[in-house]
């Protein structure tokens, strides 16, 4: 019988974050390459780290879930969650308690808001201040 301690279970938990992260800077670059040359992949590293610990703050925990609560804050910029009115009700509703279908709903909203409202100008991260 094989015994996983705790030190192995932290060891194998960093090693998945660090995985994650990689792959979600890779995914930037590959989909987001506007806000990867703007950033740079140390920041974008450092910004996927605090993205996904902003997720956990809305029980969004799930890689798939994560993963798109940082497309949202490419997108909208990394504050989104408090800064536009769709974000702020969908992450706020007490009618969401499913991790899955809020993340789905928010990200949807997102979509709709950026049908409706056309483009913004310009980008969050293009913004006097945003990168400092």
């Amino acid at each position: 019988m094989m015994i996983i301690r705790q030190k192995h279970m932290r060891a194998f938990e960093q090693a998945m974050r660090g995985k994650f992260r990689a792959d979600m800077v890779l995914r930037a670059r590959d989909y987001f390459p506007d806000v990867y040359a703007a950033l740079g992949e140390n920041r974008v590293c450092r910004l996927v780290d605090e993205i996904s610990e902003q997720a956990k703050i809305f029980d969004i925990n799930s890689e798939t879930d994560v993963c798109l609560f940082i497309d949202l804050a490419w997108i909208f910029g990394p504050h989104f969650y408090h800064q536009y009115p769709w974000a702020i009700e969908v992450l706020n509703d007490p009618m969401q308690n499913d991790p899955r279908t809020k993340t789905e709903t928010l990200y949807q909203a997102g979509v709709n808001s950026l049908v409706q409202d056309g483009e913004h100008g310009l980008s969050w991260y293009e913004l006097p201040g945003a990168l400092t």
